[in-house]
């Protein structure tokens, strides 16, 4: 079973639709059941949960093996700094104890060490993070993701890097 955090989103839906076409299960993690209504009709299973609740969606994650991490966008009228660190720490917090066998962290290009720089800082303290996670041992950190067109990342040999369509391919071919 694969776990798809905001999986209504753009990138998070192309995902999970890509991976029900090729017979896969998939679980997408929303905060609206409702959003998740046509990925539900088309096969995925609809798991409503908060990502802050820690203890929540490390429940979540323990019904499957692999799972798709996108931190959720903060709303932009409040502190979005402290809002999306917090995201990621009780993400980080929900795969201690998951037993989820590999990760893949959407991140973006640039990303760097620093404070207060949006996602740049946030995504980049999230790819270290992961590192030290048990589930995160076959890392791999998607940096740029193109849906419907060519998919293009940049040459990180110390992170690894991946297209969406070759972790599809990957898990895929591996038998899941």
């Amino acid at each position: 079973m694969h776990i798809v955090i905001g999986g209504t989103g753009r990138v998070g839906s192309a995902t999970a639709r890509a991976l029900l076409k090729r017979g896969e299960p998939v679980t997408v993690v929303t905060r609206d059941a409702a959003k998740g209504a046509d990925l539900s009709a088309a096969g995925a299973r609809i798991a409503v949960a908060d990502i802050r609740d820690a203890g929540g969606l490390r429940e979540v994650f323990r019904t499957g093996t692999r799972a798709f991490l996108l931190n959720p966008p903060a709303d932009p009228s409040a502190d979005t700094d402290a809002e999306e660190r917090a995201n990621v720490a009780a993400i980080l917090e929900a795969l201690d104890g998951s037993g989820l066998r590999k990760v893949v962290a959407a991140s973006t290009y640039g990303a760097r060490p620093g404070e207060r720089c949006g996602d740049l800082t946030v995504l980049h303290g999230f790819e270290e993070r992961l590192f030290s996670q048990a589930a995160a041992r076959s890392y791999a950190c998607m940096t740029r993701t193109i849906v419907d067109d060519e998919d293009e990342t940049p040459d990180d040999p110390d992170r690894g890097t991946t297209t969406l369509r070759a972790y599809i391919r990957g898990i895929v071919d591996a038998g899941g």
